[in-house]
């Protein structure tokens, strides 16, 4: 067998689900799904051509515990078991293990900026469980790696147009190819839309993308990939003092460099370098009046700078271990900030180093029984060094039923705004909890995980139960949709609640069902009437239910159907839905050859009945009114 069969960041479909879902995200190791550390979800490309998304957001809502808010239609807001506003920054997000967070964009993603498109997606593995111990501290609720299409050296030429609703039209191109021993995948796509009806949010974005391989000898290998992306988009509301009319220009860049040594399947060394470039222009509409609070150009640029070096290997037979360091250097552009919040002297570029170690080890014991260990450590030089640790059992009850036990300490010190951000300054002191400013503690949470997987029907049906509890001994909170943005801190919360995953995949079938259940805990230490307990509790919906059927018919039709329910959520004081809303997809699709190829027709229809509140951003300002959209897709592959 040659060696690159052994590269686990390249391994075909067919290795993915010979038996049981391989992931390689949960603790740097090449593990099937039972052997994890941690509850995981795979979005493989079977289930994402099956669902009715059109973003890759959309996506998550098949992953228990996600649900998705839009701030307007080109800012999409992923939260995994709520505890969610404007702004995702407790869940990691990498693409081919480049991570996408932006000190600048408050510390989180902005979704539509990522020079990726969904049919670039190979597959996502979802980790539903704190995995800071793996990925450090933006992986402190969860992690998501966004797995691209492998650079495979298959002539290939494919392009996609849709067109749709809110005069939604995008087009993209995918070209692969070799020469000699680089292999090269180059993709490119526009978009445009004129955003929600009662909303400013028309969008027109494009970006560029290149990816290589290059095969220096059996064993080593140099892969690369270089990005830009541009997007213009309106966000804001008509004469709002503190959420005004902006429009907004986005410029972004990557670059990502890394070197590959492959000795044996557990037998590795990777050295991996990337930048990632963001800068905003965030100025006032030109009709928008200059004497507000808001008024000024909120725009910023942000650079990250990373290198890591990691190292697998297998010490014996029963014993394997990932382990290395990292460190990334943010420069971030912000003068507008300390213009609020003139306590801190005005700074050109605020500049932050953090440091990690980290490892990860598989044991096992038994034939039967799996210990995972895993530890980081951490220094930001903005918030002294802490560390994140988690220990695993899975037991092995037989070949399709196993039990896991996880214990995990996860920290996550503030982002460059919760830091800063003193409500006092504008408000006075709204909140007890204001003693002290938001960003003077770093958010922590102890979790407690028992899980079961298992298998029936032939292998082809599968359930993955996951109970969890979390205990927070701080948490930074965002206020509401003002400008700017303002926290406070929750100094403790509880919660606990119920995952779980139905999947079936047939001859002609696919079926996945996904709940989650969180219920948070009354406790006396944070119900002490200031207020808080209730706030933070209406930021998570107890319930939540996602159901993706698809059936494929020998003639080559497609038909498939999502149905969706979230319960009472507000995402921050004046957005999120007052009443559980259920809502229902339908696609239906179309493959065949001609003599220029293969081409794929689909048509999907999103809240098919129309029912209001789908977006989950009603708002006394601009009440959504349900929201059916449509979609065309017309695929071609020569």
């Amino acid at each position: 067998m040659p060696i690159w069969a052994l590269d686990s960041g390249h391994a075909t479909e067919g290795d993915f689900y010979t038996e049981l879902p391989v992931v390689l995200h949960a603790a740097r190791l090449r593990q099937s799904v039972n052997a994890a550390p941690a509850a995981v979800t795979v979005i493989d490309r079977e289930m994402i051509d099956a669902s009715t998304a059109t973003t890759i957001p959309e996506l998550l809502r098949y992953v228990p515990g996600f649900q998705l808010s839009y701030k307007n239609s080109h800012e999409l807001i992923p939260a995994f078991h709520g505890l969610a506003d404007d702004y995702s920054r407790r869940v990691q997000v990498l693409i081919d293990g480049r991570a996408t967070y932006s000190q600048g964009s408050m510390g989180s993603i902005t979704w539509s900026t990522l020079p990726i498109d969904i049919d670039d997606v190979e597959r996502i593995e979802v980790v539903r469980s704190p995995n800071a111990a793996t990925y450090g501290a933006a992986a402190y609720l969860g992690s998501i790696n966004i797995v691209t299409r492998g650079v495979t050296g298959a002539i290939e030429t494919s392009s996609r147009l849709d067109i749709g609703s809110n005069e939604r039209i995008s087009g993209s191109v995918r070209h692969s190819g070799e020469h000699e021993e680089l292999y090269y995948m180059l993709s490119t796509r526009y978009e445009q839309n004129s955003g929600f009806s009662n909303r400013h949010d028309d969008l027109n974005s494009a970006f560029l993308n290149f990816r290589g391989d290059w095969r220096l000898t059996t064993r080593d290998k140099i892969e690369f990939a270089i990005g830009y992306g541009n997007t213009n988009g309106e966000t804001g509301f008509d004469g709002e003092l503190y959420a005004p009319l902006r429009e907004r220009k986005i410029n972004s860049h990557y670059q990502r460099l890394s070197w590959r040594h492959i000795n044996a399947a557990d037998d590795e060394w990777q050295l991996s370098l990337y930048h990632n470039h963001h800068a905003v222009e965030n100025p006032l509409s030109d009709d928008y009046p200059d004497e507000t609070v808001a008024g000024k150009d909120i725009g910023f640029s942000s650079d990250r700078y990373s290198v890591e070096l990691q190292r697998i290997q297998r010490i014996n037979e029963n014993f394997r271990l990932a382990w290395g360091a990292g460190a990334s250097y943010d420069l971030v552009s912000v003068p507008w900030f300390y213009d609020y919040f003139d306590t801190q002297p005005v700074k050109e570029q605020e500049k932050r180093l953090q440091w990690q170690l980290f490892a990860n080890a598989e044991w096992q014991l038994t034939p039967s029984l799996l210990l995972n260990l895993g530890i980081s450590y951490e220094n930001p030089d903005w918030d002294g060094s802490h560390v994140s640790s988690r220990v695993g059992l899975n037991y092995q009850v037989n070949q399709d039923h196993s039990l896991r036990a996880i214990v995990s300490r996860s920290n996550r010190p503030p982002s460059l705004y919760e830091d800063f951000s003193d409500p006092e300054f504008i408000y006075g002191d709204p909140f007890a909890p204001l003693d002290n400013d938001p960003g003077s503690e770093t958010e922590s949470v102890k979790t407690i995980e028992l899980g079961y997987f298992g298998r029936f029907s032939d292998q082809r049906l599968t359930l993955d139960v996951n109970l969890f509890y979390n205990h927070f001994n701080t948490l930074i909170l965002k206020l509401d949709d003002l400008e700017p943005d303002l926290y406070e801190k929750l100094s403790l919360y509880e919660r606990a609640g119920l995952d779980a995953q139905i999947s079936y995949r047939g001859e002609h079938d696919l079926l996945s069902l996904s709940y989650s259940y969180v219920k948070s805990l009354d406790s006396d230490e944070i119900n002490d009437g200031d207020g808080s307990y209730d706030l933070v509790s209406m930021y998570v919906p107890e319930h939540i239910l996602s159901l993706l059927y698809s059936h494929h018919f020998d003639s080559g039709w497609t038909v498939s159907s999502s149905l969706f329910h979230v319960d009472t959520v507000r995402w921050n004081y004046d957005a999120g839905n007052e009443k559980a809303t259920t809502w229902a997809d339908l696609k239906i699709a179309k493959s065949f050859k001609t003599a220029g190829g293969d081409v794929d027709l689909a048509i999907t229809l999103q809240n098919v009945l129309d029912e209001p509140g789908v977006t989950l951003r009603e708002s006394s300002n601009a009440p959504t009114k349900g929201g059916r959209q449509f979609l065309a897709t017309l695929r071609h592959r020569f």
